[in-house]
């Protein structure tokens, strides 16, 4: 199973190439165009802030079939996917442009759990959630180094509450580091910060993550996508 995380930038090649050359079978998608008729897939709208919308993308021949869908008070969705023999698949995905992101993500995981276990102490077996995270932090924070930004926001720990809840940071489990997704200093995507996790089950069964660059990529904007491979 494939899954893809990507900024298309509005751009109408992209989901051709989405759906054809890099045969997603799910896909976290910012800045989306509209899909075209010729690419058989659903799309789950996430959330949209100052004409930015973000989706989640579901191949209509992967075999899996949407189950349910749920809409957080924070900002952003959870969806359930079923397969006959396989284990329920949930994706995460919240609004990445305000300031809700890592809280609406740690909700977001504590919702799920308490969808799925009567004393919420654990999450469903495969759940993935993976994006891009906008530092909101002000200006003259960003600025800081050392020992006073490391006391009042250290940027190691942004992600902490994911792992609190048992998330597992995909990018960590191979011993080569990802490339960048975002090409030069352009916008919007200077203080993205991607990110691919999974719970522990996904997580293990994850074969390969890459960041994808090709002749079309550069063509399409600055945006690279992450290409995740699963054993299921």
């Amino acid at each position: 199973m494939r899954v893809v995380s990507w900024n298309m930038q509005k751009n109408a090649a992209a989901w051709p190439y989405l759906a054809g050359f890099l045969r997603a079978d799910f896909a976290f998608v910012q800045n989306p165009p509209p899909l075209p008729d010729s690419v058989n897939g659903l799309l789950i709208h996430s959330a949209q802030h100052v004409g930015k919308r973000s989706v989640l993308y579901a191949s209509g021949s992967n075999g899996y079939r949407l189950r349910s869908t749920m809409s957080l008070s924070s900002g952003g969705v959870v969806a359930t996917f079923c397969k006959p023999g396989q284990e329920d698949l949930h994706l995460l995905d919240v609004n990445p442009w305000t300031s809700v992101t890592l809280e609406s993500a740690t909700q977001m995981v504590r919702e799920l759990g308490r969808a799925n276990s009567f004393f919420a102490k654990k999450l469903p077996k495969r759940v993935i959630f993976a994006g891009h995270l906008v530092d909101n932090s002000p200006a003259s924070q960003k600025r800081q180094r050392g020992f006073i930004r490391s006391w009042s926001r250290p940027s190691e720990d942004e992600f902490k509450p994911l792992a609190k809840v048992g998330l597992r940071d995909c990018a960590t489990k191979f011993a080569t580091p990802l490339l960048p997704t975002a090409r030069g200093n352009n916008g919007d995507t200077v203080d993205d910060k991607p990110f691919f996790w999974a719970s522990k089950d996904a997580y293990d069964n994850l074969r390969q993550l890459n960041v994808f660059l090709d002749d079309q990529i550069l063509a399409f904007g600055h945006c690279n996508p992450i290409v995740a491979d699963y054993n299921f």
